[in-house]
């Protein structure tokens, strides 16, 4: 495994930065974490190491050691009719 480009530090629920250093694309499942290695849009990896287990919402940003920002968004997903 190769070492992470960025670590993130740090969550906030809605994102400040128009120009992130990159944008992660989630499913639901894999919004709610704490501590993980993820792969970016652009290919780059990001090393997340929250406080405490956080979900990720959509239009939410991961904050870098060095103050920069990850947009976060929900990737498309199947959903289930219920009847």
């Amino acid at each position: 495994m190769t070492t992470p480009t960025f670590t993130a530090v740090r969550y906030t629920d809605h994102y400040h930065d128009p120009a992130p250093v990159g944008t992660l694309r989630l499913c639901y499942e894999d919004r709610f974490l704490r501590r993980k290695v993820l792969k970016l849009e652009c290919g780059r990896s990001v090393l997340v190491d929250l406080p405490k287990t956080t979900s990720l919402g959509h239009g939410g940003a991961l904050v870098l050691e060095n103050g920069g920002e990850i947009h976060v968004e929900a990737a498309p997903e199947r959903l289930l009719e219920v009847r």
